[in-house]
């Protein structure tokens, strides 16, 4: 899961990035000037004090409903 939410970043060369793109919310212009500077960029990000909290929270909306449903298909929900 941690992996999933860290890759959902909008950066290139990770898949948040493509979906930004195909979504309409990186021209073709800026997608490629981003893919110069992505590892920059995810060098700072990663090192913010806030990134932490942020990636923590994107985790659990992603791990949340897949705990859920198992927990349900082990009939432990309660």
């Amino acid at each position: 899961v941690t992996l999933a939410a860290f890759n959902l970043l909008p950066l290139p060369p990770l898949d948040g990035s493509r979906l930004a793109l195909r979504f309409g919310l990186y021209s073709e212009e800026i997608f490629a000037t981003l893919s110069q500077w992505s590892w920059i960029i995810l060098l700072v990000l990663v090192n913010l004090p806030g990134f932490n909290e942020l990636m923590s929270t994107a985790i659990m909306l992603l791990a949340t409903p897949p705990l859920y449903f198992w927990g349900w298909m082990l009939n432990l929900h309660t």
